[in-house]
């Protein structure tokens, strides 16, 4: 729900550019609650895959248009509603 409302008060593109860092402080607040279940051999291998993500994601929204945002947007979360 938070990503429609961010998406329609700031736009679609912009609003990745919101949520993308508070995504990434919610995850180092949360990381020492799970320490215990995590180890650095877990999260090292995660760690070329996101910033190519990272990287790739900016190169898409850099070449579309904020519509087609909007519904790539859109797409993933009804794609993430379905497989909830």
């Amino acid at each position: 729900m938070n990503v429609l409302i961010i998406a329609e008060l700031f736009g679609a593109k912009n609003s990745v550019g919101i949520i993308l860092p508070l995504l990434i402080v919610c995850d180092f607040v949360v990381l020492p609650l799970f320490w215990k279940y995590a180890t650095w051999k877990m999260i090292w291998p995660l760690v070329p895959v996101t910033f190519a993500s990272i990287v790739g994601a900016w190169w898409l929204l850099d070449t579309i248009n904020d519509l087609t945002a909007r519904r790539v947007i859109g797409g993933i979360i009804l794609l993430m509603f379905g497989l909830q």
